[in-house]
């Protein structure tokens, strides 16, 4: 009987820090940096992403590059609820020219679920296409340890591929997966926290 009531406890207090954390906590790495690298296995070309607070809100400008070549860079504003991540305003300016979208009602691109449950909702992404969203908890591994992390499929009207993002406290924006049905290959994973100072 003791062991059930000391396993209870553990699982009550798992789920009560759970449920006291913000999504805001898993969507913008640690104060001390603004800065996060990924690589992109299957490809040359590597993704920076800069995070600035804004105070009431966060700008994310995500950069494609190949080698010292930018593809493209996605400027996007954020603001945040206790369980949601809302998107108000993104610009894509690609070598093709740039487009600027202001999301009069904002598109929410994550969620944060309760434990053991998963939530789905339809967004807007920052290139205007709509999309299909499930998020759920799950765990990865960084560094040796499991974490916690907030896991969103995608899909797409366009296309039978999906894509799964994956959010981790304290770091952000974690990893993205291409799944088809025969194989799940990395697009993006995370390599390094950085603090830019000369980041605009």
């Amino acid at each position: 009987m003791f062991k059930n009531i000391f396993f209870a406890m553990i699982g009550t207090t798992l789920l009560l820090t759970i449920n006291a954390q913000s999504v805001k906590d898993y969507f913008v790495p640690d104060t001390t940096s603004n800065k996060a690298r990924f690589s992109k296995p299957k490809s040359a070309s590597t993704r920076t992403i800069y995070y600035f607070n804004k105070g009431n809100s966060y700008e994310l400008k995500d950069v494609s590059q190949m080698y010292s070549d930018v593809l493209a860079t996605i400027t996007s504003t954020f603001i945040f609820t206790t369980t949601e991540v809302q998107m108000t305003k993104s610009v894509v300016k690609s070598k093709l020219g740039s487009k600027t979208w202001d999301h009069t009602t904002p598109s929410v691109v994550l969620k944060m679920p309760e434990s053991g449950k998963t939530l789905n909702w339809v967004c807007v992404d920052p290139g205007g296409d709509t999309v299909k969203c499930k998020s759920s908890w799950t765990t990865v591994k960084f560094n040796g340890e499991q974490r916690g992390s907030i896991q969103v499929e995608k899909t797409f009207s366009y296309t039978l591929v999906k894509i799964v993002d994956y959010y981790v406290k304290g770091i952000g924006f974690w990893k993205s997966e291409v799944v088809s049905t025969n194989e799940t290959m990395v697009k993006d994973q995370f390599e390094a926290l950085e603090f830019d100072p000369e980041a605009k």
